[in-house]
């Protein structure tokens, strides 16, 4: 079980990338490290069984390692009856993905999910905690990204996306939306963050 999940790095040596386990595997010869990566993985394996059964969907996929809480969030999407919890669902395993667009494949996942005909997008499209920042935007606004233009994470900060694109040596984009066409928004990190998942090819270099 535990080798068919290996992968071997050129640099820090064989990881164990398992969905439940994400560690260096640092004794492959000791049956006792092998017994206690497959108990560990059949412990939370159960767990994360009992919570999705239960319609426990935040411990559900917060029981994956970060790796793969897209996929369990898609995973548990269709049991999901409540349209505020799946924006919250939503919401919460974006914030906690890094480079949510880094790929085409994590791309149309992640456009599937803002934009799931099953729910009709929240409004206010943000927390609850968001609603007056949001209600305080004007009908046409300009946002910015520091990075490839169609990631779907951009930003109300000059400020920020330029310090972005400079710490990751990248282009500066801004472009020009109505606000209707806001998927989300979150402030959660101070980031002023908007996601745009239809921005159409209206971006502008700076």
């Amino acid at each position: 079980m535990i080798n068919h999940y290996l992968i071997e790095d050129p640099i820090i040596g064989a990881i164990l990338k398992h969905k439940f386990l994400i560690q260096l595997f640092t004794a492959p010869d000791s049956p006792e490290w092998v017994e206690r990566c497959t108990a560990e993985i059949k412990h939370k394996e159960k767990i994360a069984n009992e919570a999705l059964q239960q319609g426990q969907f935040e411990n559900y996929i917060g029981i994956h390692e970060r790796p793969y809480r897209l996929d369990a969030l898609l995973n548990c999407i269709e049991c999901v009856q409540s349209p505020d919890q799946y924006w919250e669902l939503v919401h919460h395993v974006w914030v906690d993905t890094e480079y949510p667009c880094i790929n085409k494949s994590t791309r149309k996942k992640w456009y599937h999910l803002w934009n799931n005909n099953r729910f009709l997008q929240r409004q206010p499209p943000c927390q609850d905690s968001d609603c007056q920042f949001y209600n305080d935007l004007p009908p046409i606004i300009t946002v910015y990204r520091g990075g490839h233009p169609e990631g779907f994470s951009w930003t109300l900060s000059l400020d920020l996306a330029r310090s972005f694109a400079t710490n990751n040596k990248a282009k500066l984009y801004k472009m020009t939306i109505a606000k209707s066409e806001i998927n989300w928004l979150s402030n959660a990190r101070n980031e002023q963050e908007v996601v745009i998942t239809n921005n159409k090819n209206a971006w502008k270099e700076i």
